[in-house]
């Protein structure tokens, strides 16, 4: 992988995505933030907004923004530290639409599916991520910045979870059992028969694209989920409960074939190694085509991926 880039850089890509942007909002987060007269904490305060409260950015002096508050005659106006204001995602960037420039843009090993986010993927690209900033880690510093990533992927391609959400199916273990198939070519792993023959499919079709699609990891039984959940108390990096393995229907990808650089696989930490990830060309073929056959991402994790169509709760298990 790319070294990552240092915080400094880090800002200035983020004050270009939002500098010239009069519609630049958003929300704060401290209980109470002092609104001052000046950019500085020795200039008096006007007035306080609390968490929650929504602001529009006026202008900006290095890490001090001057915000507005509230609307006509009754707006009000003062300077605040950026910190303290989490702004509005900017609309993401133009996408490709033909297979061709979809796959030109796989192909590409400088390209991200965060630069599908504009200027605000980019900027994602050049922070310098601590080691635990992965959601749900206790000690992550930048745990905030990090769902931002999966909420922005998730306005382009939703994600389907089978195990929760408006999209989750029933469980029962001694029904799915019976139903899990050999993956073709993948004698270690299994899969619910129908995401076994739909992987097959969309292996073939991504193999003639150039890019290979090798599993990591499959169906697994309760108590081989029980014994991962135990080793890793984080919900969001390892279900605590029924995961989307337990119904035969996840998989999880080497991010490594075709990519620039290996990857840790699969692992959440160093965060810098997900945030990698999404250069591999088996993330980005995943992200454009995999859909196509079912298959949809926890954003989360870019070498997770679940099969659940539309319909499929109809022949599920």
């Amino acid at each position: 992988m790319r070294p990552r880039l240092a915080f400094g850089i880090f800002l200035v890509l983020a004050t270009l995505s939002y500098a010239d942007d009069e519609d630049a909002a958003g929300t704060v987060t401290a209980k109470a933030l002092n609104v001052r007269a000046g950019p500085g904490t020795k200039e008096r305060v006007l007035f306080v907004l609390g968490s929650g409260d929504r602001v529009r950015v006026l202008e900006r002096r290095g890490s001090w923004w001057r915000v507005s508050h509230g609307s006509g005659g009754e707006a009000r106006s003062g300077w605040v530290h950026s910190s303290y204001v989490r702004l509005d995602p900017p609309a993401p960037g133009p996408l490709p639409q033909t297979r061709a420039e979809k796959l030109r843009f796989v192909r590409d090993p400088d390209r991200s599916t965060l630069d599908l986010l504009g200027e605000a993927g980019r900027a994602f690209r050049a922070f310098e991520w601590q080691r635990n900033d992965y959601p749900g880690s206790p000690d992550g510093p930048n745990e905030d910045r990090a769902r931002e990533i999966a909420a922005g992927l998730a306005r382009i391609l939703a994600e389907r979870r089978v195990n929760t959400g408006e999209h989750r199916l029933p469980f029962d273990w001694e029904k799915i059992e019976p139903a899990l198939a050999v993956v073709p070519g993948e004698t270690r792993f299994r899969l619910h028969r129908l995401a076994a023959e739909s992987f097959r499919k969309m292996r073939g079709d991504a193999e003639a694209d150039g890019v290979r699609l090798v599993l990591v990891s499959a169906a697994r039984t309760p108590e081989q989920q029980k014994r991962l959940a135990q080793a890793n108390p984080n919900p969001d990096a390892v279900a605590q409960g029924v995961s989307a393995h337990n119904y035969g229907l996840a998989i999880d990808l080497a991010m490594s074939p075709g990519a620039a650089g290996e990857f840790l696989e699969v692992t959440t930490r160093p965060f810098s190694n997900v945030i990698g990830m999404r250069e591999s060309p088996v993330h980005k073929w995943m992200f454009f085509f995999g859909p196509e056959h079912g298959w949809y991402p926890y954003h989360n994790e870019p070498w997770h991926w679940e099969y659940n169509p539309e319909g499929l709760g109809e022949r599920f298990p």
